[in-house]
């Protein structure tokens, strides 16, 4: 990493918004942090329609970060810039350390200069002529070029600091994921679902994916496939959950029972009545929609049914959830296949939350626990664990399967 080295990111279209436009920013904020901070420690902030992002440490893969920050919906391009003081003298010095490399494989040159600071003494033209000027004696060899040159040296002159950098990279556009709404994307594995579930998620939207799967209909190598296509997705859409919903049973008892050509009406039509009808349960239990619902059991693996259930609701979408990615060990006190998309039980939750495992940012299946070996022995631990106590190391039975990613 160059010292010093921090990365500009300009917004598009946010900019026209009116008196909600904190509200569009604060969010982009939020998720140009949550994707950087695989990368390292970044210092995220905004000023002026640019975000800032400056490493903290000297450990940051900078390389990383700036394909991380080309890929947030709602930055329109993204720059790797020098700071500096806000003098002709500071700035020359910085370009010449900073693009000395661009500068030995350019033939020609210009310098172009941004004041966001009115009160800078210089306007953008005499900065660009000084610094310019400057330039062209440090390096005889680049000609300037106003026109076509193969080198355009940029400089801003903001707030705090002076900013060098070459010419920015296109980043996604848009706008930033989660202020357009929520909705569900049936991914099957094609490119048609991928595709349109990229372009929701660059006007705001954020994306609950679903994937159906019907064994031995459908191949393992499918599902494979879908959750590529939704580990590929992630880089843009930032947080998502893939719901893998087995659907071979209900498939075939609607066959059964029902005229071919009302299949797909029929299957919908349940999921959405399940949903209501467990929707009416819980406002009812807890006099109105509670502050966040956790769903457990086989039943929470029937497709739509976390999504209904918000919608009935009138439930924020991340409050309502189906546990984490994770477990501690002593949770369980037997051998668990880590490939079976089973997990929940009221111990597995208090453990998860306890641990801050339970999250949106982790792609997920759907779960079950089973109901012949969770009972009482795992509910008085739940309370305990709620009220404080410990648990003493004691190896608890929860009956469910763990999936781990």
């Amino acid at each position: 990493m160059r010292q010093n080295e921090m990365f500009l990111l300009k917004l598009g279209e946010v900019v026209l918004k009116g008196l909600n436009r904190r509200s569009f920013e604060d969010r982009l904020v939020a998720n140009t942090a949550r994707r950087l901070k695989s990368c390292g420690s970044f210092q995220v902030y905004i000023r002026q329609s640019t975000i800032y992002a400056e490493p903290a440490t000297d450990t940051c893969d900078m390389e990383a970060a700036y394909a991380a920050a080309r890929q947030v919906f709602g930055v329109v391009s993204v720059a790797r810039a020098a700071p500096c003081e806000k003098t002709v003298e500071a700035i020359v010095e910085t370009a010449k350390d900073y693009l000395a490399d661009a500068f030995a494989s350019a033939k020609s040159f210009k310098v172009e200069s941004k004041r966001a600071d009115k009160n800078y003494p210089l306007n953008s033209i005499q900065v660009s002529q000084a610094v310019g000027g400057e330039l062209a004696e440090a390096f005889p060899q680049v000609t300037v070029d106003v026109h076509n040159p193969d080198l355009t040296v940029h400089v801003e002159i903001r707030e705090k600091h002076a900013y060098v950098h070459a010419p920015a990279v296109p980043g996604a556009g848009g706008l930033p994921v989660g202020m357009g709404g929520h909705a569900v994307s049936l991914l099957s594995g094609g490119l048609d679902s991928p595709v349109s579930s990229w372009m929701m998620a660059r006007r705001g939207v954020e994306l609950e994916m679903v994937h159906f799967v019907s064994p031995p209909y459908t191949s393992q190598q499918a599902q494979d496939k879908v959750l590529e296509l939704a580990h590929l997705l992630t880089a843009y859409c930032g947080r998502l959950r893939v719901h893998i919903v087995p659907f071979t049973e209900i498939q075939e008892e609607i066959r059964k029972n029902c005229p071919e050509e009302y299949f797909t009406l029929i299957m919908r039509r349940f999921m959405m009545r399940l949903a209501q009808a467990i929707a009416k349960q819980v406002a009812e239990v807890n006099g109105g929609a509670p502050s966040a619902l956790f769903l457990a059991g086989g039943g929470s693996k029937l497709a739509g049914l976390k999504d209904g259930l918000t919608r009935a609701l009138g439930m924020d979408a991340k409050r309502v959830a189906i546990a984490g990615n994770n477990f501690r060990a002593n949770a369980y006190s037997q051998e668990y296949d880590l490939n079976n998309p089973e997990y929940a039980t009221p111990l597995g939750i208090v453990i998860s939350s306890g641990l801050n495992l339970i999250n949106d940012g982790y792609l997920l299946c759907t779960m079950a626990q089973n109901p012949d070996v969770m009972g009482a022995e795992g509910v008085k631990a739940a309370v305990a664990a709620l009220e404080g106590q410990s648990l003493g190391g004691k190896v608890q039975d929860t009956g469910v399967s763990v999936l781990k990613k």
